[in-house]
């Protein structure tokens, strides 16, 4: 069309300019000047339109065209191209809309009719996927265009570009599912460090400033809303480890190098000591010079307590062993020394004690070889059917023969044949450490009461003291490993805390229950019961 203007058709020739609707007359001067005008002028148009179509194929940027009177779409080569047909310049604009993605293609029909009412001022610009025609690739495309209206606001051209951002696109999704995993995999990093209880910090080794969890705020006692200083964490740090751990954060920072230390603190709400354990290193900020240093706090006073009582339970069993020991070793000198001379009444009677002392090490052996059992899993109760009245006889047995000096009584009412399926040995052995506390535990000339009962299908014991009682906090502990009641007033009593765990084991394994009643200055009741049954 432009090369049309250059043409005898809108030529200005002689003293003429021949258009549809005027005749203009000019000089024959002004007809040259005019002339060279416009052809200088509809050159440099060609030159723009060159240009422009040569940007457009540097941009691999297509166009298009849709005529609002006969909607008929008229696109080049490269819009072709992207909507996957083989040929034609024309196209129904229905058919266009056929290779829109369904998903797409009611809101581009949409965006369409908008656009092509004069109230939206006819611009046009969205994206969508489309289905090629003749390939059936899939491609994302970005279309923009504007709508032109007549004098009387109506819509006559629609004209636009149409690009490829199919890759754009992809890598935007890319981008996307590794921010959604991002989020995902913190999310359950969170989930992870809130159900374990570590606390997270993070200190700005320039500003001295802190982050921390929530959990961190708990262990330290901080309120939630407190902008925390490294200087306010350091004032919960018991004294004698301050500059232990100021030493640790200078060297990490230094060095670059990992941590994990230990500390008590003082929770800033409670005044409870704790011991923690933090785990971290340090770190350079690629944007800036600040060294920062980020860390894992875990609560470890359960962790303390456990090795300060297997410390204790090393300490009690060395001395336990070692009484009957050199009581069994003197008893052994004495009769070698006097062999000759020793009476047999004598002689009988150091052989009596030889074996109550070998007995008590055997006893305190095998309380080790429980534990061991119950922390390997390996304690096996061996059921069987036995009479419940002769294991009653049994224990009134052990103790007439005991020197003891309680006054023990046994109560309660069994039916003599009335049997049970239990671990004979097992039950046995509570029985015992239950008389054997009532007695270690009891002053002298008191009275022990061990009381048996059949209820709804349970065999129940209670083995009843005079003792000084056990104060409520520790009858929650009692039955716990290495626990023994912190009492000076007891020091005479012998003791690794383990017997009364072994109890609890015992009887939980053979579906029953135990527990202690107990009031101070009224004495203590422990008690079990299991199913006749189990």
């Amino acid at each position: 069309m432009l090369q049309d203007l250059l043409t005898q058709k809108y030529l200005i020739a002689g003293k003429h300019y021949k258009s549809p609707t005027n005749n203009y007359t000019l000089s024959s001067k002004h007809t040259e000047d005019l002339n060279e005008k416009l052809k200088g002028a509809l050159k440099k148009i060609i030159e723009s339109e060159e240009h422009y179509h040569f940007a457009l194929q540097s941009a691999e940027m297509g166009t298009w065209t849709l005529n609002c009177k006969n909607y008929l779409v008229n696109w080049d080569e490269r819009t072709r191209e992207l909507f996957g047909f083989a040929k034609g310049e024309y196209v129904p604009y229905n058919e266009v809309l056929k290779y829109i993605h369904p998903e797409d293609r009611n809101r581009i029909d949409q965006e369409v009719k908008k656009s092509l009412t004069y109230q939206n001022k006819g611009v046009y610009d969205v994206q969508f996927r489309t289905i090629g025609a003749q390939d059936l690739q899939l491609r994302w495309l970005h279309c923009k265009g504007r709508v032109y209206f007549d004098q009387d606001q109506q819509p006559e051209w629609f004209a636009g570009t149409a690009i490829d951002i199919t890759t754009q696109h992809q890598e935007h999704e890319k981008l996307e599912t590794i921010h959604q995993l991002i989020a995902k995999r913190d999310q359950q990093f969170r989930m992870i460090v809130e159900a374990a209880g570590i606390g997270i910090f993070s200190i700005d080794m320039e500003t001295k400033t802190m982050e921390l969890n929530d959990r961190c705020r708990e262990l330290f006692g901080f309120d939630q809303q407190d902008n925390i200083k490294e200087a306010d964490f350091f004032d919960q740090i018991l004294p004698q480890y301050r500059t232990i751990i100021h030493d640790v954060f200078l060297e990490v920072t230094h060095k670059q190098s990992p941590f994990d230390c230990q500390c008590e603190i003082k929770d800033k709400k409670t005044g409870k000591i704790k011991w923690l354990r933090s785990i971290g290193g340090s770190q350079l900020e690629s944007d800036t010079t600040r060294h920062m240093i980020y860390g894992a706090i875990i609560d470890s006073t359960n962790d303390k307590e456990e090795e300060r009582k297997k410390l204790d339970f090393i300490s009690i069993a060395s001395h336990e062993l070692k009484t009957p020991l050199t009581s069994l070793i003197a008893y052994i000198q004495l009769l070698q020394a006097k062999e000759g001379t020793l009476s047999t009444e004598k002689r009988m009677q150091y052989l009596h004690q030889s074996n109550e002392q070998a007995t008590r090490m055997r006893g305190l052996i095998d309380g080790f070889l429980n534990v061991t059992q119950l922390n390997e899993g390996k304690l096996v109760l061996r059921k069987k059917t036995f009479n419940i009245c002769s294991l009653i006889d049994y224990i009134q047995n052990i103790y007439s023969l005991k020197s003891v000096k309680h006054f023990i009584h046994y109560t309660g009412a069994i039916d003599s044949n009335l049997e049970i399926i239990a671990d004979r040995d097992k039950i046995e052995q509570v029985l015992i450490n239950f008389m054997d506390n009532a007695i270690k535990y009891s002053p002298s000339n008191s009275t022990i009461t061990l009381h048996v009962a059949i209820q709804s299908g349970y065999f129940e014991v209670d083995i009843k003291d005079q003792g000084k009682g056990i104060n409520h906090k520790d009858q929650k502990q009692i039955f716990n490993k290495f626990y023994r009641v912190n009492d000076d007033a007891d020091c005479y009593a012998s003791g690794f805390g383990i017997g009364l765990f072994i109890c609890k084991e015992i009887i939980q394994k053979h579906q029953g229950e135990i527990g202690v009643n107990s009031q101070i200055g009224q004495g203590s009741t422990f008690w079990f019961k299991i199913p006749l049954s189990a």
